[in-house]
């Protein structure tokens, strides 16, 4: 079960083999994975973070709340969308 993390977010999508998209919740972020809410549908595998994007990740076996990145984000990307994330938190 995933955990429901209240607070500021920002929003994601990930991308359906289908081409569709589902809308999630994303609550913490680094380069090597990311904490969301929401459901993550099997068969999913690309993630856009606001209009970033593609990020290939894999899911955590251990915590289906966490996504680990196939490869590592761009620590100006992970900086600039915390920072968004601390400032709604102020």
């Amino acid at each position: 079960m995933s955990a429901i993390v209240p607070g500021p977010f920002v929003p994601a999508e990930l991308v359906l083999p289908d081409g569709s998209m589902v809308p999630l919740c994303l609550h913490g972020l680094s380069c090597e994975d990311c904490i969301v809410s929401g459901a993550v549908p099997e068969g999913s595998h690309e993630l856009w973070v606001g209009a970033v994007g593609p990020f290939h990740f894999a899911r955590d076996p251990q915590r289906d709340d966490r996504l680990r990145f196939t490869g590592p984000i761009h620590p100006a990307i992970v900086r600039h969308f915390n920072s968004v994330l601390a400032m709604d938190k102020a």
